[in-house]
């Protein structure tokens, strides 16, 4: 038995053997893994967007190897962190207008639950609006954000102080906002939600969110762990709206492929001496994830930032190409979602459009998208994966650097 199997996850495990995807994979190079048998497999998951520049990417190893050369010191609090203090700057440079303040985490599940700290601790309120679809981590704080009861059931959430709306529905948030809008803290969005299946707002949702959260004394957290720092095309999306959020979150791209590091951008007026005295991690901030944030934002911004523009032309090339596919296979295919390189298929297979099929009956039991993953890994040596909450939603989010 697989040691991973035996001790890490039974549960997974046991389902990824039993969908014939329980490889190990043995090296990775850019958009390329390779396994045990020297199988050579195309990478279209990034980790769920935490590899922007494919596997083992030389830049963000340089910055690794020059922490060794130069023995600078990594978990040295309490302190003035240089390293951390020299991203925090980057991020604030980028970051939409008015971001003053960062706070590191290890995570994007940890950012999740230091944003909701500080919407606490700025606010003096404790409710926390989500919406239903959402991902937002799974830590209990992140997790009771995340609006799906099947994550939660098991762990007692959602705690006290949490409640759900529909997203890119702005009279449902208006709704909340004057029934009980003196006890909400803050409102948590993705720009797009992507375990939800990759699914967008209407045009100006985000803008007007934060307004009607100014109007009532809440904040607004913008969720941009999955889609921030390059993978649709843009640094955050929330800049491409054109207004500056009260919180900001990110992570996986921070990191580089390489290193776990997770980051909370927020305005000046958000942070309050509570929260910087009272929150804080052993880890975060540590100067081996600081250098290869850096190098990320190095990577990201080269150039004039040529590769977040190629990002926007390949996607738009990309999905005109899953768009031709989706006209040819209609009867099966509902829709091509998402921009940049966060992309979904929405497959619309049931018995009630296949009646008396094995395909309908795969819908109807949530497992269409896990045996097509299946299929193209093992037959066409491509890695998909499905959406968590959006169970008829196939994601594709190559890296960032992918070759046409």
């Amino acid at each position: 038995m697989h040691p991973f199997l035996e001790h890490v996850n039974p549960a997974l495990g046991s389902l990824l053997k039993a969908l014939n995807m329980d490889k190990t994979f043995v090296k990775g190079e850019g958009s390329w893994l390779y396994d045990e048998k020297g199988d050579c497999y195309l990478d279209m998951v990034s980790s769920y967007g935490a590899l922007p520049f494919g596997y083992n990417p030389p830049a963000i190893w340089e910055a690794l190897k020059q922490v060794e050369k130069t023995a600078e010191p990594s978990l040295v609090q309490p302190s003035f962190l240089g390293a951390a203090g020299e991203l925090a700057r980057r991020l604030v440079e980028l970051a939409p207008p008015g971001m003053d303040k960062v706070t590191f985490t290890n995570s994007g599940t940890e950012a999740v639950e230091a944003g909701i700290k500080m919407a606490r601790a700025r606010t003096g309120r404790q409710g926390i609006i989500s919406t239903y679809g959402g991902f937002h981590g799974k830590t209990l704080g992140s997790l009771s954000a995340t609006g799906r009861a099947s994550y939660q059931k098991p762990f007692f959430a959602p705690v006290e102080g949490f409640g759900f709306i529909p997203f890119g529905d702005l009279e449902a948030l208006q709704r909340v906002l004057a029934e009980k809008g003196e006890q909400i803290a803050a409102v948590v969005l993705e720009p797009i939600q992507g375990e939800g299946g990759i699914v967008e707002p209407p045009p100006g949702y985000l803008r007007q969110a934060q307004e009607l959260c100014t109007e009532n004394g809440s904040l607004l957290i913008v969720d941009e762990i999955q889609t921030g720092l390059g993978r649709t095309g843009y640094l955050f999306l929330a800049a491409e709206e054109g207004f500056t959020p009260d919180i900001i979150t990110l992570a996986k791209a921070l990191g580089g492929g390489l290193f776990p590091i997770g980051a909370v951008l927020a305005r000046g007026d958000v942070f309050t001496d509570d929260f910087g005295n009272k929150h804080s991690s052993t880890f975060a901030g540590n100067t081996l994830g600081a250098r290869v944030g850096i190098a990320v934002l190095d990577l990201l911004t080269e150039r004039e930032g040529a590769l977040l523009q190629e990002v926007r032309e390949k996607g738009k090339r990309f999905k005109k190409g899953l768009e031709e596919i989706k006209e040819a296979h209609s009867r099966v295919i509902r829709e091509i979602r998402g921009r940049g390189f966060l992309l979904g298929i929405d497959f619309d297979v049931s018995r009630f459009n296949l009646p008396e099929t094995l395909l309908g009956i795969m819908g109807d039991q949530e497992m269409l998208t896990p045996v097509l993953s299946s299929h193209l890994l093992c037959q066409e040596q491509i890695r998909v994966a499905p959406t968590l909450n959006g169970d008829t939603v196939i994601r594709i989010e190559p890296p960032l650097n992918v070759k046409d």
